[in-house]
């Protein structure tokens, strides 16, 4: 595996087997090699529900939920943020497939986004 062409004669197999495979788009599967040892064990995250919590000066976080696609889909018309995600929503159903991948990045143990 070259990881995209990057580095790969500084990869060992181990470093292979420990690669984070997430969604970067519906669709589109990015493998970036882990650097440092996890933290936090294998699976401890994923048997867990995705937490809500008050962030602060009356911030509250919580997962993303299919019924935010009508906000994600009006935020992505903007034009910044779209240079700095670097993509495009073009309808409810992507915006509907791109909250589930965020989703599914909790329970996959790679990554966590908040609404």
């Amino acid at each position: 595996m070259d990881h995209f062409g990057l580095y790969p004669a500084l990869l060992s197999l181990k470093d292979v087997e420990r690669d984070v495979r997430f969604l970067a788009d519906p669709g589109q599967t990015v493998v970036m090699p882990l650097l440092t040892n996890p933290a936090i064990r294998r699976g401890s995250i994923a048997r867990t529900d995705q937490p809500s919590f008050n962030a602060g000066d009356g911030l509250q976080l919580r997962p993303w939920r299919q019924e935010d696609a009508t906000a994600v889909a009006e935020v992505y018309q903007d034009l910044q943020i779209r240079r700095w995600r670097c993509r495009t929503i073009d309808d409810l159903a992507e915006a509907k497939s791109l909250i589930e991948s965020w989703r599914r990045g909790w329970h996959d143990e790679t990554g966590a986004a908040w609404a």
